[in-house]
């Protein structure tokens, strides 16, 4: 059986809408009406229908609302995005000599010095005598496809979080001429 169901869908110039592939049909598009008639996204709130290839719920079931949950690999940028934002805010990124897009682009694969494969996922931080001042948090060792860290010339304080050892794709690390103290961790 199938049944459609009216959602709300936010429409925004960046954002196209979130749908599950467990749930939407796969020649399924979902647009709202003001994108279908102009092809122009809009920021408003609009409802549109989506037929779902499921059992239809019974109208005496409990109204209960949608979890649409992200895809692996959203997830995993979402995370990354988190993981740059806790280094901008652990190393004064406001006072940095180019932090260009940073925080504010909402793509952090745009932000100065970041590298993303394809997929969004990143693979290189280049932010070398670029005035990071602070320490580095224990979070980078979530960005599992970094191969290029780049961080000598700063003023990069404290010790090295050993968690950079999760970073099995790490080729090329550089923290020359940083105030870091203690020894390197074994793990990396």
């Amino acid at each position: 059986q199938s049944f459609d169901a009216t959602l709300p869908v936010l429409v925004s110039p960046t954002r196209a809408p979130l749908t599950t592939a467990n749930s939407v049909s796969p020649s399924t598009t979902v647009l709202s009406p003001q994108q279908s008639s102009s092809h122009m996204p809009s920021s408003k709130p609009t409802s549109t229908t989506i037929s779902f290839n499921q059992t239809a719920i019974p109208t005496s079931a409990p109204q209960s609302p949608i979890v649409v949950s992200l895809p692996e690999k959203e997830r995993q940028k979402k995370e990354e995005k988190e993981v740059l934002i806790k280094l901008f805010n652990t190393t004064r990124g406001t006072h940095w000599i180019d932090n260009e897009g940073w925080i504010e682009d909402d793509d952090h694969c745009k932000w100065k010095g970041v590298q993303c494969k394809e997929n969004g996922l990143i693979i290189s931080l280049r932010l070398s005598n670029n005035g990071l001042d602070g320490s580095l948090p224990s979070e980078i060792g979530l960005l599992h496809q970094l191969g290029r860290l780049l961080l000598y010339g700063n003023d990069i304080k404290g010790a090295i979080p050993t968690e950079l050892g999760m970073l099995q794709q790490l080729q090329i690390f550089s923290l020359s001429d940083n105030k870091v103290n203690g020894s390197i961790p074994t793990e990396i």
